[in-house]
């Protein structure tokens, strides 16, 4: 899925889970940057990063660190994974889909609306023929059963 910047809105980065973390309780101030750094890089991949690709992103031994040191980036196979991050994503999607079936609900009320009326007016200008002919006492329904 191809992102762009107006995407993350919707980010957050849970500043108090941050704050109680290790990388900033024991980490440096450039660790705590590069973790910001890989995770919003790590949302625009779609929550799809390799080892590899983190590593020449950010120092190698910053990685490991989050990821050994500070448990803040798991590693399963190849790839990294980052919970934070992971939320954030789970949060997203949902956030996607719920503003997409708004506007197909909007839309369904409104095409029932216009239907309405257009109902409404199709109903008058019958009666207004009947009217004209003679015929408002005359029920159609029983000549079409014929």
């Amino acid at each position: 899925m191809k992102l762009q910047a107006i995407d993350f809105k919707w980010a957050r980065m849970h500043i108090d889970s941050i704050l109680i973390s290790d990388v900033v309780n024991i980490g440096n101030k450039d660790e705590c940057w590069d973790y910001i750094f890989i995770h919003f890089k790590y949302l625009k991949e779609g929550c799809e990063l390799s080892y590899d690709r983190a590593s020449n992103l950010i120092p190698k031994e910053t990685l490991d660190n989050l990821i050994y040191k500070y448990f803040m980036i798991e590693k399963e196979d190849s790839m990294i994974r980052i919970p934070m991050a992971d939320e954030n994503w789970e949060q997203f999607m949902k956030q996607r889909k719920s503003s997409s079936k708004g506007g197909k609900k909007t839309q369904a009320k409104k095409n029932k609306k216009e239907q309405e009326v257009n109902d409404e007016r199709e109903q008058e200008r019958i009666e207004m023929i009947k009217k004209g002919y003679g015929l408002e006492d005359v029920d159609g329904s029983s000549l079409l059963n014929e």
